[in-house]
C-alpha cells in the first residue's frame, strides 16, 4: 500500500457527475498499473481511497459480498453505481 500512497491518489467521496467517478476510478487503475499490482491485490488500495458516500457504498458492497470481492467485480459494480 505504501508504494501506491507515494503516487498521491486523490480520495473519492462520490459524485453526482458520472464523468468524475469514471475519471477517478481510471486514475486509480493507472496508478495500480504503475506499481504492477496484480488483480487480487488491487481492491484494498483502491477502496482505501473512498470516503463519504463512496465509502458507505463500499462498506455495504463488501458486507453483501462477505469479503469475496474480485477486482473485476468491484470495477463493474462501482461503475454501475457511480457511473450509471
Amino acid at each position: 500500500m505504501g508504494e501506491f500512497m507515494k503516487l498521491r491518489p486523490t480520495p473519492f467521496a462520490g459524485s453526482h457527475d458520472p464523468l468524475e467517478a469514471h475519471d477517478r476510478i481510471r486514475t486509480i487503475e493507472r496508478k495500480l498499473e504503475i506499481i504492477n499490482r496484480d488483480e487480487p491485490t488491487k481492491v484494498a488500495p483502491a477502496t482505501h481511497q473512498l470516503t463519504g458516500a463512496a465509502l458507505a457504498w463500499w462498506e455495504s458492497y463488501r458486507e453483501a459480498h462477505r469479503g469475496q470481492v474480485t477486482w473485476e467485480g468491484f470495477l463493474e459494480d462501482f461503475r454501475k453505481y457511480h457511473v450509471p
